[in-house]
């Protein structure tokens, strides 16, 4: 894939590129001297990145200085995170930006967050395999140790796996696109991480899966014959109906232990969102009562990034953070409608957003997976970089 391509690590640089794969595979727990190393790094060469900065940086800088400067007043989770909430999204935002700088076209840019995709999920996925391997699918604990020891909470383990989730939406374009060995490689990666969520007894990944496959085929159905339409709904067809004959959907089963008792739970059933949407209706309550934020020991996480976020970090957070994410929006919206940039590119952009949206509303994602938001804003960088190239011409559609 492109991006272990020469070109493209010549042109990034090989100490940023090792430095971004160490944070997101965090071994043994210390990622964040990584991230350390990544914003020395970016100041070490502040001339160079100050000439990406644009006004989406400035507010994503503004949001985590003032979530820090709250959390520093009672730093739960450890004192370092300060650093890690006031300078981290901005180091991979620019990050984010200077992988679209550098990357040959939109194409390689497709193969180059898709590649560090994968890698994000490494360890989560050889963890859950290696305990499935150990002990099936059926045992009382969903939370699973990772490789470096410390045990981890299922739904945050399944975070990693969210962008393997969207495979089948990004193959649906770029099959033709790259070398049977690599499909057949990202087909294995999405068929064991499905086995990985089963056992986490994920519900949001497999929504995420079934979403975006959906959206992107929707996006599909716009952009190709009525002709090719009609074969595609054939296939789709006739593989969901090989599917649900030869998979025995039996939550009694083994292989859907992990969710026995929680899809019909009056509590933590479906209908509820797993039991969030109780601390929805609560928090937006708190957001009236008690803007400057409340305690966690109130009723518990949010379970929704932003809700989340208000309540760390108070409305003024919360305020940036809303403006970044519709800003974030709109680009995104921009890169897919225009149709000058590469089509597997705008798809993966609809996917991928889709994804992250559909994750950061129904998790604590700064307390609980930090690394995600941090891709998101390494993601988002990419994108509105891309989007100035297309503006001034320089996209190279390959």
């Amino acid at each position: 894939m492109d991006i272990i391509k020469t070109s493209f690590i010549k042109s990034f640089g090989i100490v940023p590129l090792v430095l971004l794969i160490a944070y997101f595979l965090d071994f043994f727990y210390y990622g964040f001297v990584f991230g350390y190393c990544l914003t020395i790094y970016i100041l070490l060469h502040a001339k160079e990145f100050s000439k990406i900065l644009d006004l989406d940086s400035i507010i994503l800088f503004i949001f985590s200085v003032v979530y820090a400067i709250f959390y520093a007043f009672d730093p739960y989770s450890g004192m370092q995170f300060i650093l890690v909430y006031a300078l981290f999204p901005l180091v991979f935002y620019l990050l984010g930006k200077n992988i679209a700088k550098k990357a040959k076209g939109s194409e390689q840019l497709f193969n180059i967050i898709l590649g560090l995709s994968v890698i994000y999920s490494t360890i989560a996925l050889i963890s859950v395999l290696l305990n499935i391997a150990s002990g099936g699918f059926a045992q009382t604990e969903r939370n699973i140790p990772l490789l470096w020891g410390s045990s981890g909470a299922a739904t945050g383990t399944a975070a990693y796996l969210f962008a393997n989730m969207c495979l089948p939406a990004l193959l649906l374009f770029s099959f033709k696109k790259r070398k049977i060995l690599i499909n057949l490689i990202l087909v294995t990666v999405y068929c064991l991480s499905i086995l990985a969520v089963l056992r986490l007894g994920s519900r949001t990944q497999i929504v995420i899966s079934g979403f975006t496959l959906f959206a992107s085929l929707l996006f599909l159905f716009k952009v190709q014959s009525p002709t090719r339409n009609f074969i595609t709904l054939l296939l789709v067809f006739f593989g969901l109906n090989a599917v649900l004959t030869t998979v025995n959907i039996d939550f009694d089963s083994d292989l859907l232990s992990a969710y026995a008792d929680r899809m019909d739970s009056k509590s933590h059933g479906a209908s509820t969102a797993g039991g969030r949407t109780e601390r929805w209706e609560k928090s937006l309550e708190y957001m009236i009562k008690k803007p400057m934020g409340w305690k966690v020991d109130d009723f518990g996480y949010s379970h929704n990034l932003w809700l989340d976020t208000a309540r760390g970090g108070t409305l003024l957070s919360f305020f940036f953070l809303c403006l970044f994410t519709i800003r974030s929006l709109i680009k995104a919206l921009g890169i897919i409608r225009n149709h000058s940039t590469n089509i597997i590119f705008r798809n993966q952009v609809l996917v991928y957003t889709l994804a992250f949206m559909l994750q950061f509303f129904v998790e604590p994602i700064l307390e609980g997976s930090v690394q995600l938001f941090l891709f998101y804003c390494l993601f988002q960088g990419a994108i509105n970089q891309q989007k100035n190239n297309i503006v001034k011409g320089n996209n190279l559609i390959q």
